[in-house]
């Protein structure tokens, strides 16, 4: 089992060949079943099977010119458009996003893994305990 991924309290682990497990959020499972991402819950886990799991940063940095195509942007707004969407309707949103909290599954199905960047909508008020790092 190969530490690959690693965000907040979430750990994502190449267990082997397709076989990979992250760290159990409700909402990874409803993604995954709405992608139909075969998976399983045992505990604290979600185990399920893709080719490939990475980064944002290392897809784009695996790419020919180190950029999406536009067909691949294209794809990442929606998907993460889908995300923000579907939080609102839990009364969550996202806060702020990096490059790290952004997963591809099997090239193609941009995901959000970041639990630490979701807030609650309906709050009186939150503090930023931390500054966003502008990168360039």
């Amino acid at each position: 089992m190969i530490l690959i991924h690693s965000i907040e309290t979430i750990n994502i682990k190449k267990i082997k060949e397709r076989s990979f497990s992250i760290t159990y959020d409700p909402f990874f499972s409803f993604f995954f079943s709405l992608y139909k991402i075969k998976h399983k819950r045992e505990n604290e886990i979600i185990h399920f099977e893709c080719d490939s799991f990475q980064s944002l940063k290392e897809f784009m940095n695996n790419s020919n010119n180190k950029q999406l195509t536009y067909d691949k942007a294209i794809k990442l707004i929606y998907d993460i458009g889908f995300i923000i969407k579907s939080l609102e309707q839990k009364e969550k949103a996202i806060l702020s996003f990096s490059l790290d909290d952004i997963t591809v599954i099997d090239e193609n199905i941009f995901f959000f893994i970041n639990t630490g960047s979701r807030i609650y909508l309906y709050t009186e008020s939150f503090i930023i305990a931390r500054y966003i790092q502008r990168q360039l």
